[in-house]
This record gives structure tokens, sequence and C-alpha cells, in this order.
């Protein structure tokens, strides 16, 4: 279970952001669209047609955004060692 208290910073669980508080966030964020940017140009540079150039974004964001709910839902699954 994770706990957020933003008023008095308490964190039960895993910490939030605990390197490096906003500017870790602002960091990711940055670095996360720059790197969206750019796959979507490289998919642009390779693309004849808006139809094809949906469907290759489409299956590039499902590429990109699976992992993180595998990596949650195989997290809290229990381990059996």
């Amino acid at each position: 279970m994770i706990l957020i208290v933003f008023k008095k910073s308490i964190y039960t669980g895993y910490e939030f952001f605990s390197i490096g508080g906003r500017n870790l966030l602002l960091l990711g964020t940055f670095l996360s669209s720059v790197m969206f940017t750019l796959l979507g140009m490289i998919i642009a540079m390779k693309i004849t047609s808006l139809n094809q150039f949906i469907l290759a974004t489409v299956l590039v964001e499902i590429i990109a955004f699976v992992p993180a709910p595998i990596k949650l839902c195989v997290s809290f699954l229990p381990s059996y060692r």
C-alpha cells in the first residue's frame, strides 16, 4: 500500500520522487517529451500518408506504454521462491 500525504511529507511504501523532488519530475517530463517527439519525427519521415502515420504511432505508443502497467502488475504478485 502506498500512502502519500503532501502536507506533512509522510510516505509509506515507496518514497515519492525521493531523489530530487520537483527537479526529478521536471527532468522526467522533459526527457519523455523529447523521446516521444523524436519518435514521432522518425515515424513521420518514413510515412507517406496520414493513415499510415496514425497506425504507426499507435504501435509505437503500445510498445512504449505497455511495460509500465506490466511492471505494476508483476510487482504486486506474491513471489514464490
